[in-house]
């Protein structure tokens, strides 16, 4: 599926990012090689499609074989999504993974968390 203007930018941003340039940097960059945008609009498609570009990253690393580094899961968690809920560190093992849901069990160690809240709601009366 083709992608539009605004998540390739979104895609720049977020593979400068991953390669350690700060958001303002990776920004400015972004507009430059974009024939001179608007820094201003840059950042809206950062902010409005960031997350659909880490899917399409992820797609496309998933399709050609290329693994993920740690230091580019310890930048996703750190800097580029800060909020949480992109990568998952397992508590037995520390494995990192990708949060994809609340099922996170452990594909190193086969850890599973007590109650997963897709499982519905605990039944306190059985």
């Amino acid at each position: 599926m083709a992608i539009g203007l605004h998540q390739q930018m979104a895609m720049m941003v977020l593979e400068l990012r991953l390669s350690g340039a700060t958001s303002r940097e990776a920004i400015r960059q972004t507009a430059a090689a974009a024939g001179n945008r608007d820094k201003r609009v840059i950042s809206h498609a950062w902010a409005k499609h960031g997350r659909d570009a880490l899917v399409e990253l992820r797609l496309g690393r998933a399709a050609s074989g290329k693994q993920w580094t740690s230091q580019e899961l310890s930048r996703l968690e750190e800097a580029v999504f800060p909020q949480g809920g992109v990568v998952y560190t397992c508590p037995e093992c520390g494995v990192r993974k990708f949060a994809e849901n609340c099922d996170a069990t452990c594909p190193a160690c086969g850890w599973h968390p007590p109650l997963c809240l897709s499982e519905g709601p605990i039944d306190e009366q059985h």
